[in-house]
């Protein structure tokens, strides 16, 4: 901090302290003497200088990982340590380490919006595409994207941007779990915008119900999927097609398999509700599961969930349209489980 200018003891500083920074153990000792805060006037003084960038960028996506470490909030410089991270988009190392400070800062939605506004989104997904590629980069690039996109501004960003077909072609070619479960993570918050539909339904939805089948025991997997299922099922003119794939059948497995998780007996119960009712329904899909009965189990399972009764209300509604009142009958106690729903819901006009 003394030796502002001179750039080799600035060099030889941040090299150390980039060592140092290496060991977990002293990240927090070097988080209290202000380490991070000297390396980025560091970087401001001398952002050409690729040694000053690198080293300081391994100091900063270390420090970042402490708990509550304020330097981050407190800086007025992550956009433009970010904009000299852009710069050096050919740099691996920088641009690893860049990813992961991202990673960090995003957790902050004031900070992840001006990153966002920076463009970071587009260099993210852009290095899912180099020929060669840094298992570490790409697996580092992704928790960024999931972080971001987390964020409302970044989903409609990205939604709409050249970064969404970028990334879906990445999406249905990964195979290991931990690169399947960040991409589905990104496609869960993304498919909430209703502009990404259109692209995602060109091809991707089938590795996503593929994606689906292949982790039905991975529950943390499976949420996702489910998560990105339902949100696509939200836009009528995409059910068809939806209906053409094994979705339905593997919703009502999901809830079978996981009948305790409401989260994910809502997503697989909504997911349900919607494809029942649309014109291209196939109730005979819903029927060969058992889906009647898998809902009235559900239904009796969470009988004060709001929004579980409503998805599978409404699908057994969709059912007695067909007239296929029998198949609700012959369920054991469908009557008293409609009735206790009733009971815990009386005040909730729509059940």
């Amino acid at each position: 901090d003394r030796f502002f200018d001179d750039l080799q003891i600035q060099v030889s500083g941040l090299q150390l302290l980039a060592l140092v920074a290496q060991h977990t153990e002293c990240l927090m000792e070097l988080v209290t003497c202000s380490a991070p805060e000297v390396s980025i006037r560091s970087i401001k003084r001398f952002p050409k200088e690729q040694v000053v960038v690198a080293s300081t960028m391994v100091l900063l996506s270390q420090c970042a990982s402490v708990k509550d470490a304020e330097f981050i909030t407190n800086s007025s410089s992550v956009d433009f340590i970010i904009e000299v991270v852009l710069d050096y988009k050919e740099q691996e190392d920088i641009l690893l380490n860049g990813c992961r400070f991202i990673t960090y800062c995003a957790k902050d939605s004031r900070l992840g919006h001006g990153m966002i506004d920076s463009g970071v989104l587009e260099i993210l997904t852009r290095i899912l595409t180099k020929e060669k590629q840094d298992a570490k980069l790409v697996e580092s690039s992704l928790e960024a994207l999931t972080t971001l996109t987390a964020i409302p501004a970044g989903r409609e960003s990205m939604s709409q941007s050249e970064s969404l077909k970028i990334f879906l072609p990445f999406y249905e070619a990964q195979t290991l779990k931990k690169r399947v479960e960040l991409c589905t993570g990104v496609l869960a918050d993304v498919t909430t915008v209703p502009a990404s539909h259109e692209e995602v339904m060109k091809s991707s939805y089938k590795t996503l119900v593929s994606n689906l089948e292949k982790n039905l025991t991975e529950k943390s997997v499976c949420t996702l999927c489910l998560r990105a299922l339902k949100n696509l099922s939200d836009d009528k003119s995409v059910c068809a097609t939806l209906m053409t794939t094994d979705a339905l059948g593997l919703c009502v497995e999901s809830i079978k398999k996981y009948l305790e998780d409401a989260t994910i007996v809502e997503l697989a119960t909504g997911f349900i509700e919607n494809m029942l009712n649309v014109e291209e329904a196939n109730l005979e899909v819903f029927k060969n599961k058992n889906g009647v009965l898998t809902e009235l189990t559900a239904l009796a399972k969470h009988p004060a969930h709001l929004e579980i009764s409503l998805h599978v209300l409404n699908a057994l509604c969709a059912v007695t349209r067909a007239n296929d009142f029998m198949r609700i009958v012959k369920v054991e106690r469908c009557s008293a489980n409609i009735y206790d729903v009733l009971k815990h819901q009386f005040n909730q006009p729509a059940v």
